[in-house]
């Protein structure tokens, strides 16, 4: 669920769509079908959009699965659909980039991240991270998505280099290294840490 200039944005995973609430009435003002088994819903505060994830649409594009997953893009001026970017299958979570207006989303069945470039709505890098991920969140006091896996135990720090960074990955402190991946998508170069606990004595 998301808050938007006085509305909540809820998710309905049985029925397709996202309702609309009115925060002075607490009444559901419009019901917007997104497609199969939506899920989460993220705001991009840049473009004004709704990013919603479904995990069981059929993706036109590719004709493999009708477990494929998608995102509907919601406009959060008009409440409506403009928009659905195919992705890999079973999307959970959701998060938004506020310095480079990334949409980074979790793909729970292949282990990676879809990121999304919200000025132009098209997936710029698939990045591999751990078994089942599933939340995504944004830290914005050092600009670095987490993202939790579910399957392995473990937390991934994506870092993307960019101006407003340090030329250094994070620090991991008090955790240990069990895996990295280095990914370059155009301009983009993406450094994955993947972090778990250590064991205490």
């Amino acid at each position: 669920m998301i808050y938007l200039n006085g509305y909540s944005y809820v998710s309905n995973y049985n029925s397709s769509s996202v309702s609309v609430i009115a925060g002075t009435t607490n009444k559901v003002v419009s019901n917007i079908t997104v497609g199969l088994d939506p899920i989460g819903a993220v705001f991009d505060s840049l473009n004004g959009y709704i990013y919603v994830t479904k995990g069981n649409s059929f993706n036109v594009s590719s004709q493999t699965s009708p477990y494929c997953g998608s995102l509907s893009v919601i406009n959060g001026s008009t409440n409506s659909v403009v928009s659905a970017i195919n992705l890999g299958s079973d999307p959970i979570g959701s998060t938004f980039d506020s310095e480079n207006g990334y949409i980074y989303v979790s793909i729970s069945d292949t282990g990676e991240i879809c990121i999304i470039n919200g000025s132009t709505n098209c997936v710029i890098s698939d990045i591999q991270v751990g078994v089942n991920p599933y939340g995504v969140a944004f830290d914005s006091s050092n600009g670095y998505p987490y993202v939790t896996n579910f399957g392995s135990g473990s937390v991934s720090i994506i870092y993307i280099e960019s101006p407003f960074k340090s030329p250094d990955p994070p620090d991991l402190g008090t955790y240990a290294l069990i895996g990295g991946v280095i990914a370059t998508a155009g301009i983009l170069t993406t450094v994955v840490l993947i972090r778990r606990r250590k064991s205490t004595p």
